[in-house]
């Protein structure tokens, strides 16, 4: 099993993000206490077990206006942004990550 010691951030918390992040414990050592969702619809029973884990979650939605400030409250150089979200466009979350050294 790899290790992982830096953060991830997961942008979204829908169906595809919710099968992914047992995935993502499953084949990758990583402290729970590292992982953080971003969602502006939170479903509190689905998050529930895993913020019991230790994971963070913050009700919140990225834009455009405020993409670089918020992701970069929790992601930098070294870190995973797992970008699930339907309503940003991948292409600047993906040149805001290349920029800064976010996986």
């Amino acid at each position: 099993m790899v290790t992982f010691a830096n953060r991830v951030l997961f942008v979204g918390f829908g169906a595809v993000a919710r099968c992914t992040l047992p995935i993502l414990i499953k084949h990758l050592s990583i402290d729970p206490t590292r992982i953080t969702i971003i969602d502006f619809e939170p479903n509190d029973a689905v998050l529930k077990p895993w913020i019991e884990q230790g994971m963070t979650f913050i009700e919140d939605r990225v834009t455009e206006e405020n993409l670089g400030s918020l992701l970069g409250q929790h992601v930098s150089a070294g870190d995973l942004l797992i970008d699930l979200a339907w309503n940003i466009d991948c292409c600047e979350i993906v040149q805001w990550c290349h920029e800064r050294g976010v996986l």
